[in-house]
């Protein structure tokens, strides 16, 4: 998610890992409900290509399991990165 100046707006960004096609949907504001409305209008076509969505921890993605729901897929959540901690 990319967010705007004086959060206004942003990007929620999706990559896709095998042919790593990158696409950016414009949101009003990073809410859970912006985040969903925005994924659903883009994937909802493509729905039958769409097995998986991964999601990083943040909170415009409380509502994964409407997603999951909708495109018919399992979601899951990367694990969370602390910076400075080794591998």
């Amino acid at each position: 998610m990319v967010i705007g100046k004086g959060h206004k707006g942003g990007f929620a960004t999706l990559a896709e890992r095998k042919s790593r096609l990158y696409l950016a949907l414009p949101i009003a504001n990073k809410t859970a409900q912006n985040a969903n409305d925005a994924i659903n209008k883009l994937l909802t076509p493509l729905k039958h290509w769409v097995k998986t969505l991964t999601f990083d921890n943040g909170r415009e993605f409380s509502w994964h399991e409407k997603l999951a729901e909708n495109l018919d897929c399992n979601t899951y959540f990367a694990n969370r990165i602390i910076v400075g901690k080794g591998a």
